[in-house]
């Protein structure tokens, strides 16, 4: 979630996630309407999972972010010209004030920018996919790997954008059942984004929230002892089942 360019550590979304925890267990506080990332490749489906509990709406960029960062200026001036007074609220202004700042100069910094609502079952139905492609064997993996080819990516291309997936998982699979569960992903995403922005020809694909699915076995081992910890993979087994593909032996020829 953010490096510490001092002791060259990182903050992991679990780690947040249980100074969130602590944080609001002190306040006695409930949800709060909303919670923003001013970091880069924070707007993913993990995050968001991660914290369902703390706030009504989360906004993030699935992209890294340029150097500016956030117009804080001209959203905190909208508020104060229409103070906001939803959650949904919220979220549509600070992406409008992103929006706002970067529209003009997009040629040279391409940025994205999303609000998400918590009340979402993405995690949920995402699940579902997972189950049904591990019952269909490697062919299944085949269609998601071919689908993650051709989907919108971020940073080192190990995070996709998850509608752009599901679109294309839906194309390349021939399965029924797979081809539903891809609807209800994109049914499911779209009714829990408030708003979302992508400024540039190299992010055009993007819908506002991504997801990590590795390239190679050394990106999915490196990461894999995290990941697992995290909300989304309890949800869903993604990790076991990346596992049970991505480090399967390679079937020699016979003869």
């Amino acid at each position: 979630m953010l490096h510490d360019d001092t002791n060259g550590g990182v903050l992991t979304n679990r780690e947040a996630a249980g100074l969130l925890r602590a944080a609001f267990s002190r306040a006695g506080a409930r949800k709060v309407d909303l919670i923003f990332s001013d970091t880069c490749l924070n707007g993913m489906v993990e995050v968001l999972t991660q914290f369902r509990n703390f706030a009504t709406v989360i906004v993030g960029s699935e992209d890294l972010e340029p150097g500016d960062g956030w117009d804080y200026e001209g959203w905190l001036r909208l508020m104060s010209e229409n103070p906001p007074d939803t959650a949904d609220e919220w979220g549509r202004q600070a992406v409008e004030a992103y929006r706002r700042y970067y529209h003009d100069v997009h040629a040279a910094h391409p940025c994205t920018l999303a609000a998400f609502r918590t009340s979402d079952e993405i995690a949920s139905v995402f699940g579902k996919l997972v189950t049904k492609c591990k019952t269909i064997g490697p062919t299944g993996f085949e269609w998601l790997r071919q689908a993650r080819d051709y989907t919108q990516a971020f940073a080192y291309r190990d995070t996709f954008d998850m509608r752009d997936f599901a679109v294309n998982l839906k194309r390349i699979a021939s399965d029924a059942s797979v081809k539903e569960i891809c609807d209800e992903l994109i049914k499911e995403f779209d009714q829990a984004c408030v708003e979302a922005v992508k400024l540039g020809s190299s992010v055009q694909d993007s819908h506002g929230l991504a997801f990590w699915f590795p390239t190679t076995r050394y990106a999915f081992t490196n990461v894999e002892g995290t990941y697992r910890e995290l909300d989304f993979n309890r949800e869903t087994n993604w990790a076991d089942y990346l596992r049970s593909q991505m480090l399967a032996p390679i079937p020699l020829p016979v003869g």
